[in-house]
């Protein structure tokens, strides 16, 4: 109901963040915030304006057992009774944060800024749209500034450890390529593969039938698909034993074991 910005919407910013994870074929289950997060590597926290206490203690217990904890812009804004919370922003969980958020940028319709990470697994320049937030460090590791405007050279994103866990804030909200690339670098930090590399439009989803493990290929294109299997496995559905570089036909489907 209250934005902050035309372009916002809470629904896309789920997604956009989704749709990264997906792409690198890397299985994301929704969860309510006040689910055990036991048995998750990493937890991502969308743009959660409202946040209660009993949430901030859930994360700090699963990031303080070793988890990753992801949090993205307008974090902690509000309390369980639609209040402003009377603290610097992230709120509730900037210390765990390891940072305080010293100015945010609405940013006009017409006006958009950019994000150099640099990190050894990820040294791009992305697009960033719709909201900045400007990251004061509290013990935190910058490793993103923003690069435009009279905000350049202040931090972007910041990375915190937390007792035996690690916290991420995202302060800048971007396109595909950069939830795809971001992805990509949570999984790689939390230890988690992709099930298969595959060319875009072509969806790998794991399924267990006791201990047999089922992977699902699906070819959404209208023509051939070329995939690379590394190891051996059985498709169930031909019979054939398959490794190596396999095509895969127009809108088919393999299930591997």
């Amino acid at each position: 109901v209250q934005p902050n910005n035309p372009r916002f919407g809470y629904e896309n910013h789920i997604q956009d963040i989704y749709r990264g994870f997906f792409t690198n074929n890397i299985p994301v289950d929704i969860v309510s915030e006040k689910d055990p997060l036991t048995g998750y590597k990493v937890v991502i926290v969308p743009a959660m304006y409202i946040l209660t206490e009993e949430t901030a203690i859930n994360l700090e217990k699963f990031a303080a057992a070793g988890g990753i904890v992801v949090f993205t812009p307008r974090t902690g804004v509000k309390d369980e009774s639609n209040t402003v919370v009377n603290m610097k922003l992230p709120g509730l969980v900037a210390k765990m944060c390891g940072i305080e958020i010293e100015e945010y940028i609405s940013m006009p319709i017409d006006q958009n800024n950019r994000v150099q990470f640099g990190l050894p697994e990820l040294e791009d320049e992305f697009p960033a749209s719709i909201w900045a937030d400007v990251i004061e460090p509290k013990g935190a590791d910058v490793i993103a500034w923003h690069t435009q405007d009279f905000y350049a050279k202040k931090p972007a994103a910041t990375i915190n450890r937390f007792k035996r866990g690690r916290v991420i804030y995202l302060g800048v909200m971007g396109d595909s390529v950069y939830y795809h690339a971001i992805a990509r670098w949570i999984s790689g930090l939390a230890g988690v593969e992709s099930l298969l590399e595959t060319p875009i439009g072509v969806e790998v989803t794991e399924r267990r039938q006791g201990e047999k493990r089922l992977l699902f290929v699906l070819n959404h294109h209208p023509g051939d698909q070329e995939i690379t299997l590394t190891s051996p496995f059985s498709d169930l559905l031909s019979g054939k034993n398959l490794m190596g570089h396999v095509t895969i036909g127009p809108r088919d489907v393999l299930i591997l074991t």
